[in-house]
C-alpha cells in the first residue's frame, strides 16, 4: 500500500504525456489537411488560369486582326479609293486600340497574380514535403509534391531553359510590336488633337505595362515579398465587413488607417494630391488651340508640360514640404496629406531632408537638360524663375506674418493664384498664342482669380482640422493655428467667432473625434449666410467676370465690341452673386448651368461649338465653387484617393464585361468562388 500513491502519480503522468502526444498529432493532422487544402484550391485556380490566359491571347490576336482589316477600309490611309473605302472619324479611328490594349492589360494582371501564386504554391509544397519526405522511387531522387518546383524550373523566365525563354519574349514582342505599330500608324492619319491624346493615354498604359511586366518576370521574388509584407504587416483579414441584424450601415466594419507613406513614394511623386492642378495647362491649351485652329507646335507643349508638373513644380513642392515638416508633423490629416515622410528621430529626418533637397535639385537639372535638348532652354528657365520667383516670395510673406489680419496676410491671399496663371501661360504659349496678348491675358487673370478661389476656399476648410466642436457648439483650436495666420483670418468669415485655442484639442488623432471639425461643412452648414466681402466670395466674383471675357475672347477676340464683353459679365456677376446665397446642392448645380445660357446666346453668332467652348470657362469656376460648398476638409482629403480608385475600377468593368462575371470572380475573387460553391 505504501507504493499506491507513487503508482498513481506515474499512471497519471503516463495519462498527460499520452494526451498531450494525442494533442500534437491531432494538430499537425489538421495542419496537414489544411495544407493539403490549401495546395488544392490553388492547383485549381492555376489550372483554370492557364485555360484563360490561352483564350484570351486568341482574343487579343484576333482583336489585333479585326483592327488591321478595318484599317484596311478607311479611306485616310490610302489602301482603298473611291466608294470601296469608309471614312471613319477620328474619335473612332483614336479609340481603336482601347479594346486589345485592356485585354493585354488583362492578361499581364493574370500574370502577376500567377506570380505570387506560384511562390505561395512553391512555399506549400515546402511544408507538405515534410510529411513525405521520402523520394519517389520511380523517379529517383524526386520528391513528392514538387509538381510547382518541377514546372517553374523550366518555364521559369529567371532561370529557365533558353528556347522557352526565347519563346516568350518573340511572343511579347510581336503583340507590342504589332499593337504599338498599328497605333502609331492610326496616330500619323489623324488630327493633332487626337495624336496628342493617343500619345498621353496608350504611352501612360504602355509604360505601366511594362513596368508591371518587368516586375512580374524578373523580379518576382520581390514582388512577392512585398506583397506578403503588406499582408502581414497590415490588418489582414482585421478590416473585413461585418453584417449584423439590425445595424445597417453602422455594421460596416472602419476601413483600416492608411499606413504611413514611403520616401521613395514620395520622392516619385510629393504631392499626388494636386495632379488635379495637372489638368490646367493642357485643358488651357485645348481651348486656345481650338479657338485658334493651330495644334502645329503640340509636341513641344508636351514635353514644356511635363517639364513644368513633374520636374518644376515638384521641386518646388519638395522645398515647401522641407519647410513645412514642423506643421505637417502636428496636422490632424497628416497621413492623408501624405507630406514628405519625416521621422521624429533626427538621424533619420535629417538624412530623408537633405535626399529631398538633393533630388529637387536633380529635378531642376533635368528640366533644364530636357529643355536643351528640345531647343526652348530659354522657356525652361522662364518657367523655373517664374515659379522659384513666386514660392520666394509667398515663404518671406509667410516667415514675416506673425498674426492677424495683415497687409502680408492679404497678399498672400493674393499670390496663390500666381501658380495657375503660369500654368495657364504655358498652355497659352504652346498653342501659338502670346500670353501677353489680349486673349493671353484674358486667360492668364481668369486663372489667377480661379486660383485665388480655390486655394481660399481650401485654406478656410484647413482651418477648420485644427479645431472641434464642443458640446455647447463653440470651437477650440490647437495652437498651431497660431503660426499660420493665412487659415486662421479666413475664420472671421464663417460662424467661428473668437475661436478659443487649447491645447488639449484637437489631437492627430482627431478624425476619429465626433467633434473634429474637419469633418464638418463648414460652407454649406452656415445658418447665417456668408458675407459677400468674404475673400473667397470676392475671388468667386473676379473669376465669373474674368471667365466672362476669356470665353468672348475665345469665340470671336477680333470681332467682339465692348458692349458684348460688358454684358457677359454683368451676367456672369449677377450668376454668381446668386449662387453665393443658394444652399441646396441641386439647386446650385442648376444655376451654373442656366448662367452659361447667356454666354452661348451672345456668341452663338460664330458657330455652336465656339459659343459652347466661351461657356466652358464660367462653367469651370461655377462648379468648382459649388464642389467645395458642399464638402468638409475630410472629403478634399479624400477627393484624389477616391479619383484614382474610380480610375483603377474603370478597366475592370470593361474587363469584366468582356470575360464575364462568372470567370471574373473565379480568377480575381477565387476565395468567394470556391466559397459559393461548397453551399
Amino acid at each position: 500500500m505504501r507504493h499506491g500513491p507513487r503508482n498513481l502519480i506515474r499512471r497519471a503522468e503516463r495519462a498527460k504525456d499520452s494526451h498531450d502526444q494525442l494533442e500534437h498529432v491531432t494538430q499537425e493532422t489538421l495542419r496537414l489537411e489544411s495544407l493539403l487544402l490549401d495546395y488544392e484550391m490553388a492547383r485549381d485556380d492555376e489550372r483554370t488560369v492557364i485555360n484563360m490566359q490561352a483564350g484570351l491571347y486568341g482574343v487579343a490576336i484576333a482583336l489585333i486582326a479585326l483592327m488591321a482589316g478595318a484599317l484596311t477600309q478607311e479611306c485616310g490611309f490610302g489602301m482603298r479609293n473611291g466608294e470601296d473605302c469608309t471614312d471613319v472619324p477620328d474619335p473612332i479611328l483614336a479609340a481603336l486600340p482601347i479594346l486589345p490594349l485592356g485585354l493585354i492589360a488583362f492578361i499581364q494582371s493574370i500574370g502577376s497574380v500567377s506570380t505570387i501564386r506560384s511562390y505561395y504554391l512553391r512555399g506549400l509544397e515546402v511544408e507538405i514535403g515534410r510529411y513525405a519526405d521520402k523520394p519517389m522511387s520511380a523517379l529517383g531522387d524526386l520528391r513528392p509534391v514538387s509538381y510547382i518546383g518541377l514546372t517553374t524550373e523550366y518555364i521559369s523566365l529567371r532561370r529557365g531553359g533558353l528556347a522557352n525563354r526565347l519563346l516568350f519574349n518573340v511572343i511579347l514582342a510581336a503583340i507590342m510590336v504589332v499593337f504599338g505599330g498599328m497605333a502609331i500608324y492610326i496616330g500619323m492619319a489623324i488630327a493633332p488633337p487626337y495624336q496628342v491624346a493617343m500619345a498621353v493615354v496608350y504611352g501612360t498604359v504602355v509604360v505601366i505595362l511594362l513596368s508591371q511586366t518587368v516586375e512580374a518576370v524578373f523580379h518576382g521574388p520581390r514582388l512577392f515579398t512585398s506583397v506578403a509584407q503588406r499582408f502581414v504587416r497590415g490588418p489582414g483579414y482585421g478590416g473585413m465587413p461585418r453584417a449584423h441584424a439590425g445595424s445597417g450601415a453602422a455594421g460596416v466594419a472602419e476601413s483600416p488607417t492608411k499606413r504611413p507613406r514611403s520616401l521613395a513614394s514620395y520622392l516619385v511623386l510629393p504631392r499626388p494630391e494636386d495632379l488635379i492642378k495637372w489638368t490646367i495647362a493642357p485643358l488651357t491649351y485645348l481651348a486656345y488651340a481650338a479657338a485658334a485652329g493651330d495644334w502645329t507646335q503640340w509636341r513641344r507643349f508636351l514635353l514644356a508640360w511635363i517639364i513644368l508638373e513633374y520636374l518644376i513644380y515638384m521641386a518646388r513642392y519638395q522645398w515647401n514640404d522641407v519647410r513645412g515638416v514642423v506643421d505637417d508633423w502636428n496636422h490632424s490629416e497628416a497621413r492623408a496629406r501624405a507630406r514628405l515622410p519625416v521621422p521624429r528621430d533626427s538621424a533619420e529626418s535629417r538624412q530623408n531632408i537633405l535626399v529631398s533637397l538633393l533630388v529637387g535639385g536633380i529635378r531642376l537639372i533635368g528640366a533644364m537638360l530636357l529643355a536643351a535638348i528640345a531647343g526652348f532652354p530659354g522657356q525652361a528657365a522662364v518657367m523655373i524663375g517664374a515659379v522659384f520667383g513666386v514660392a520666394v516670395i509667398y515663404e518671406l510673406l509667410r516667415s514675416r506674418t506673425r498674426g492677424g489680419l495683415t497687409v502680408s496676410t492679404v497678399a498672400i491671399w493674393l499670390l496663390v493664384g500666381a501658380g495657375y496663371a503660369i500654368r495657364g501661360a504655358v498652355g497659352i504659349a504652346g498653342s501659338g498664342v502670346s500670353p501677353l496678348s489680349r486673349p493671353g491675358l484674358a486667360g492668364m487673370g481668369f486663372l489667377l482669380a480661379f486660383g485665388i478661389m480655390f486655394v481660399l476656399l481650401t485654406w478656410v476648410l484647413d482651418a477648420s482640422s485644427y479645431g472641434r466642436v464642443e458640446a455647447d457648439g463653440t470651437w477650440s483650436f490647437r495652437p498651431d493655428l497660431r503660426r499660420k495666420p493665412h487659415l486662421a483670418e479666413l475664420l472671421r468669415f464663417v460662424p467661428v467667432r473668437n475661436p478659443r485655442y487649447d491645447t488639449a484639442a484637437p489631437s492627430n488623432d482627431a478624425a476619429r473625434d465626433p467633434g473634429y471639425g474637419g469633418a464638418r461643412r463648414l460652407l454649406l452648414d452656415n445658418p447665417r449666410r456668408p458675407r459677400p466681402q468674404a475673400p473667397w466670395n470676392l475671388a468667386q466674383l473676379a473669376a465669373a467676370a474674368s471667365a466672362a471675357v476669356l470665353g468672348v475672347e475665345l469665340t470671336d477676340p477680333a470681332g467682339r465690341s465692348p458692349v458684348i464683353h460688358l454684358a457677359a459679365v454683368s451676367s456672369c456677376v449677377v450668376f454668381a452673386l446668386i449662387l453665393q446665397q443658394i444652399r441646396i446642392g441641386w439647386v446650385s448645380a442648376v444655376t451654373v448651368i442656366a448662367g452659361a445660357v447667356p454666354l452661348v446666346a451672345l456668341s452663338v453668332s460664330t458657330g455652336l461649338f465656339p459659343a459652347v467652348l466661351g461657356a466652358v470657362p464660367w462653367l469651370v469656376a461655377g462648379f468648382t465653387y459649388v464642389s467645395f460648398r458642399g464638402s468638409s476638409y475630410q472629403d478634399l482629403k479624400a477627393f484624389g484617393p477616391a479619383v484614382v480608385e474610380k480610375a483603377r475600377s474603370l478597366p475592370a468593368l470593361l474587363l469584366r464585361g468582356i470575360v464575364g462575371t462568372a470567370t471574373w470572380e473565379r480568377v480575381l475573387d477565387a476565395e468567394r468562388a470556391d466559397n459559393a460553391g461548397k453551399l
